[in-house]
């Protein structure tokens, strides 16, 4: 994807000296109007905890993965326009490829240390652009969370935000990976309290042992058990 830059220097949420993917803002903004429709009746859609979205400023929302169109269900709920960070594989599949052509997603390696990935994940922060990044990097093939990766943790450290859990409930029934068209089964999105930035430096063990442990706070919402005590670090003011 050639990436150029697509927002006034000085425009709300611009990025100075960064060159984004082009977004098209009032494509997305059709599309979601047609889609929620059919998204409500076909998925049957509910959300919780949507007061816990900031209402302005630079976030992450850190969700689960089980489908495709994980983004989607996200994005039915979430009021701002909002970046999603996504392996640089999965734009081999065409909804994603559609997604990224609207939204302007930011497509990063998952394979190897991805400075240019990261560079522009950072920018869209520092631009007050919320971003969505999926901790495990890539899509479950049992509906159940997987181990998460560290760089949701390192981004937010570094870029000083807030992680927003969130989780969806029914994805995996609606749409797994090996299912060719969604089926009609119900998909809730919760989203969870946001837990304060970790702290600006952390070493790599660290934040591993963070991911997980932001990991356990998404699978809570998941199985509506009570959340853990947010992972220490995160919680530190």
């Amino acid at each position: 994807m050639q990436a150029r830059a697509l927002l006034h220097p000085r425009s709300p949420g611009s990025v100075p000296g960064r060159a984004l993917p082009p977004r098209r803002p009032i494509v997305y903004a059709a599309l979601r109007g047609i889609l929620r429709p059919v998204f409500r009746v076909y998925f049957r859609m509910r959300g919780e905890g949507l007061e816990h979205l900031p209402q302005d400023g630079p976030f992450l929302v850190a969700p689960n993965h089980v489908s495709m169109l994980d983004w989607a269900h996200l994005a039915y709920f979430l009021p701002r326009s909002v970046r999603f960070v996504i392996d640089q594989e999965m734009l081999e599949r065409l909804p994603i490829r559609v997604g990224c052509a609207i939204n302007g997603m930011i497509a990063v390696r998952t394979d190897r240390p991805d400075v240019r990935g990261l560079r522009l994940a950072r920018a869209a922060l520092a631009g007050g652009i919320p971003l969505v990044v999926f901790p495990e990097g890539q899509i479950s093939r049992t509906g159940r969370p997987q181990r998460a990766r560290p760089g949701v943790i390192s981004l937010a450290a570094h870029c000083q935000v807030p992680i927003v859990p969130a989780a969806l409930r029914g994805a995996f029934a609606a749409f797994p990976r090996w299912q060719r068209v969604p089926r009609p089964r119900p998909v809730t999105v919760v989203f969870g309290a946001p837990l304060p930035p970790p702290p600006r430096r952390i070493p790599r063990a660290g934040q591993q042992e963070l991911a997980d442990r932001l990991m356990a706070h998404i699978t809570a919402l998941l199985d509506g058990t009570v959340p853990p005590p947010a992972p220490r670090g995160i919680d530190a003011a």
